[in-house]
């Protein structure tokens, strides 16, 4: 707030639309001029705009108080699931393993895998403070690397005998080798050999739209002169492929949020 010349600003964070925040997570600066000067009546236009640019801000504020309780959630949640993957390091190993194996078999241009325990959701960091080429989104996290620097990245969970696959990507910009195309199906049909090795009761894929980057991307690709809501929906089509498609393919059971796969011959109990 300020005063200048018999006139006072102030300054309002101002949201045009609840779509621009979800989608762009850009603001814009709205000043509000409100005059001290002679007519009433221009100070009660003014006023009049100075409120309604108010209430816009606070329904804003009220339409994303759900997201920010799910993210509290999913925060709490995940302090729990990082410990309980700590007390299953035998069983991520024998996890990499199999994925390891799954690849080497489709491709020759099969390199490595990685794996590990992220103790927060994001990027992973080096030694040197730079991140990794994925922001993770579950705990356990493993990335397939082929010869050519390509990295597939795979994010799982722990729910007592169940396996959940939180996220599937591959680094921007990775060329595929024609021959693992399908490497959402190599990975889920990885962990579905883990389970029944295993004896896991369960394994789930979740939807895209459970992926906060379905709803809030990091960053997109842009296409020559395309529109921000354009590459969103492009964005959003490619995941569902990928997530929602993939569970489809291998025929799991769907619900609301995510695809399951049921272990016949598993004999913990439910």
């Amino acid at each position: 707030m300020g005063r200048k010349n018999g006139h006072m600003y102030v300054f309002v964070i101002y949201c045009p639309t609840l779509h621009d925040l979800r989608n762009s997570l850009h603001t814009e600066m709205c000043l509000v001029y409100i005059s001290t000067g002679t007519t009433k009546q221009t100070q009660e236009v003014c006023m009049f705009d100075f409120l309604s640019t108010a209430i816009k801000f606070i329904l804003v504020a009220i339409l994303l108080t759900p997201m920010c309780l799910r993210l509290f959630v999913r925060r709490m949640e995940y302090v729990l699931l990082v410990r309980n993957a700590k007390r299953r390091l035998p069983e991520i190993e024998k996890l990499a393993r199999v994925v390891g194996w799954a690849f080497l078999r489709k491709t020759k241009k099969f390199s490595s895998i990685r794996w590990g325990i992220l103790p927060n959701p994001g990027f992973e960091t080096t030694n040197e403070n730079t991140h990794g080429p994925i922001c993770w989104e579950a705990p356990i996290v493993f990335l397939v690397q082929l010869n050519d620097g390509t990295s597939l990245g795979l994010a799982v969970e722990f729910r007592g005998s169940v396996l959940c696959v939180r996220q599937m990507q591959g680094t921007k910009g990775a060329d595929i080798p024609r021959e693992i195309n399908h490497w959402p199906l190599i990975f889920m049909r990885a962990c579905i050999d883990f389970a029944k090795q295993n004896n896991l009761r369960e394994v789930r894929l979740y939807r895209a739209d459970q992926s906060g980057f379905y709803w809030h991307p990091v960053a997109i690709p842009y296409e020559n002169g395309e529109q921000w809501s354009v590459a969103v929906a492009n964005l959003q089509r490619r995941m569902r492929q990928r997530y929602d498609g993939t569970a489809y393919n291998l025929r799991m059971i769907m619900t609301r949020r995510y695809g399951f796969w049921t272990n016949p011959n598993c004999t913990r109990p439910s």
